[in-house]
């Protein structure tokens, strides 16, 4: 019998987030994690780059990353640049050094990161998984909930 895994609903606006960097600062979220809902198989952040913001080039040895951007932006892998015009997906598997930029002077830009599987927690990364923790404790378990009845859809109404 295949293992079942919990559905989890988050509004990530409610979640707590923690500032990287000095000015122009990024605002990290992080809704999903073995350390936050207890599902191991991913992690994911939710970044707001402010205007000229950058993610500052890095590499995951331990983890695929993909990444989504809500509008324009620049992106950096090993050493080529690429320009997205509008909303996209860039992926940047291990080993692959990467940097994101929003290259807007009014507008912040939300990026929204997969990482397959879980990289190990560094950085700002455990200061925003503890801000997370004590939200959900004091929140109560409700944004992670049991998979729903067979018969139902994602939030248990019968099909």
């Amino acid at each position: 019998m295949a293992e079942k895994y919990r559905s989890c609903v988050v509004d990530i606006r409610s979640l707590p987030f923690v500032y990287r960097d000095p000015e122009p600062r990024r605002q990290v979220r992080l809704p999903l994690s073995p350390y936050t809902t207890g599902d191991e198989r991913y992690l994911v952040t939710h970044v707001i780059l402010d205007p000229k913001g950058i993610s500052n080039g890095h590499v995951h040895e331990e983890s695929d990353e993909i990444i989504y951007f809500s509008g324009p932006a620049k992106v950096r892998l090993d050493s080529e640049d690429y320009d997205l015009a509008g909303e996209g997906i860039v992926t940047a598997p291990r080993g692959v050094w990467h940097e994101c930029i929003n290259p807007s002077p009014t507008s912040c830009l939300t990026l929204v990161c997969f990482f397959l599987p879980p990289f190990k927690p560094f950085d700002v990364f455990g200061e925003s998984i503890d801000a997370t923790q004590r939200h959900l404790a004091k929140e109560g378990a409700a944004r992670v909930s049991p998979m729903p009845p067979q018969g139902t859809d994602a939030v248990g109404r019968r099909r």
